[in-house]
């Protein structure tokens, strides 16, 4: 992944997530604690889940606002399905910048929370 990357890379995630901030260059890739992946993968178990139906709804010669779904299932078999709004900028062939704008961010992070209080119920 890190071969895609621009070395100044900026992820923007809404505040509200664990996740949630400004990232930058190899702390994007490479940072300790709450991530995108080690936040939603333990509840994404299918490929259904897993599947982001991207959509291209705008582009430019360096940027690309792209619709994806972000799919969750709980232990106890609640799901979420909400779209999302990731604006990306190439910059030499490499992924520069990404910021995501979530419908329902505040709905997201209640399932996560509620999601992870069940996984720990379950061990």
């Amino acid at each position: 992944m890190n071969g895609l990357l621009h070395p100044e890379v900026e992820f923007h995630w809404p505040p509200v997530f664990p996740f949630g901030g400004l990232y930058r260059g190899r702390e994007a890739g490479n940072r300790q604690g709450p991530t995108w992946s080690n936040s939603w993968e333990p509840f994404q178990p299918t490929e259904f889940e897993q599947r982001m139906d991207p959509r291209v709804v705008a582009a430019s010669d360096n940027e690309v606002v792209v619709l994806w779904r972000q799919r969750g299932l709980s232990p106890a078999g609640e799901r979420i399905d909400t779209p999302v709004l990731g604006l990306y900028e190439v910059r030499d062939t490499k992924l520069a910048r990404a910021q995501m704008f979530y419908f329902d961010a505040e709905g997201a992070v209640e399932f996560l929370e509620r999601a992870k209080a069940e996984s720990a119920l379950v061990r």
